[in-house]
């Protein structure tokens, strides 16, 4: 194979993924695989849940910390030291959605820290000095490790493997909430700015995944152009198989999202206390299932298991996408694309969604999808779903035709390798 490559990440990405970004990781790190001699870095513990092992048979080495099991009878092989003070006091005001005074870098971003250095960094940091590979992957755009790295007058070109814009995603975030929690999340949303534009400069090329989010580093961090290329989010059309939607006498809502990530829960609250209501003056045996791990517990208090479903984490979405008879995607915040979206799309779910939900996928309203954005709005074009099957069954053909043609994971990252070609003639110190 013509190049050598590390990829850091928080976690060991197992099959099937429980999160999006388990999902890139993993597609991404298989590919590099098929083109490279791999060595794969992961920062934390991810635990397997009986799922497949499959990306092992892709790389050439593998470092993941120790378990905390091994690290009896203390666990200090495994956590770092012991936060600080006004750390500790930090993490406990965002959580609590209140406004914080001091840190430089955003929540997603200080909590990793601690672990990254304990572990990720001088680890990563001897491989680069024993033997720099042609690339160093850092996935995801949150994850710090390159901050503190010695990498000036290595050869080794550093490639940021992005899921979204994370200033953007935590802007939209803040712009979505009122009073404290918006300003809270505004602080935030700065840190994650500074944070960004630093860790970014640092970085000689980035994947992004959309052309919206290359226009925002191209625009608003300076990458050159070439420095930018486009891995949108994909699915494997195997694994999410097409299939007709049942008939039933009670129709059903679908929504699959990771439960922590806080446009999901707002997604999942807006289907629940406004959405649902209005498809069920026309509709009311209509049911909703919210499909995802860790979901909060107000979520969860609202389930009645009559008309309200909340499943917590599940082994497979499969079988609850089968069963759908509308997948409703009402993201009010977050970037990137979305694997629900794609998802659906594949098991041939017909899908209701707002235009964020659709940014960045090449997808079109009244074809492939139905768009929406008001409450009134996404709850009339469920009801014409349920009512128009036929509608639906158009809906779903060409949403599947669309993923074979486009999002299937091969044709997805197969042009890559021609990217990371040019990227080794250009000029390591940029």
């Amino acid at each position: 194979m013509p190049y050598r490559s590390i990829f850091s990440a928080f976690y060991w990405p197992y099959y099937p993924g429980f999160s999006g970004g388990e999902i890139r990781d993993f597609h991404l790190a298989q590919y590099l695989g098929s083109i490279s001699k791999l060595c794969f870095i992961a920062s934390h513990q991810n635990l397997a849940h009986g799922r497949a092992d499959r990306l092992l048979a892709a790389v050439d080495e593998r470092h993941l910390p120790p378990a905390p099991n091994q690290a009896r009878p203390t666990a200090a092989a495994y956590r770092p030291a012991k936060l600080p003070f006004h750390h500790r006091i930090a993490r406990y005001l965002r959580r609590r959605m209140l406004p914080v005074v001091g840190p430089r870098y955003h929540g997603a971003v200080a909590d990793m820290l601690p672990q990254i250095e304990a572990f990720a960094r001088p680890k990563l940091q001897a491989l680069l000095a024993q033997s720099p590979p042609d690339f160093l992957f850092v996935s995801p755009q949150i994850n710090p490790v390159a901050l503190n790295l010695k990498t000036r007058h290595l050869p080794t070109r550093l490639v940021l493997a992005s899921y979204d814009v994370e200033a953007v995603r935590m802007r939209r975030v803040a712009q979505s909430e009122r009073g404290v929690r918006r300003l809270a999340l505004a602080l935030e949303a700065r840190r994650a700015a500074r944070f960004e534009q630093e860790n970014l400069a640092r970085f000689d090329g980035v994947i992004a995944v959309s052309p919206v989010d290359k226009r925002i580093f191209v625009e608003q961090y300076g990458f050159a152009p070439d420095r930018v290329w486009v891995t949108e989010n994909g699915v494997d059309p195997a694994y999410f198989a097409f299939s007709e939607r049942p008939k039933c006498d009670a129709p059903t809502i679908v929504f699959a999202g990771n439960m922590p990530y806080l446009p999901n829960q707002q997604a999942a609250q807006r289907l629940v206390q406004s959405i649902l209501p209005r498809v069920r003056r026309r509709y009311p045996d209509a049911r909703l299932w919210i499909v995802g791990q860790y979901p909060p517990p107000q979520l969860l208090a609202q389930a009645d298991n009559r008309h309200i479903f909340v499943t917590g984490k599940v082994d497979d979405v499969r079988p609850y996408l089968a069963q759908a008879t509308v997948a409703c995607i009402p993201l009010v915040s977050g970037a990137g694309t979305k694997y629900k979206v794609l998802e659906a799309l594949s098991a041939g779910v017909p899908v209701v969604c707002t235009r964020l939900a659709l940014e960045g996928l090449n997808l079109e309203d009244g074809r492939h999808v139905l768009l929406a954005d008001g409450n009134d709005e996404l709850a009339a074009a469920i009801v014409k779903l349920f009512e128009q099957p036929q509608l639906a069954a158009e809906l779903a053909h060409n949403g599947r035709d669309a993923i074979e043609c486009h999002y299937a994971w091969q044709r997805v990252l197969s042009p890559l390798e021609d990217w990371l070609k040019n990227l080794t003639k250009r000029p390591v110190d940029l």
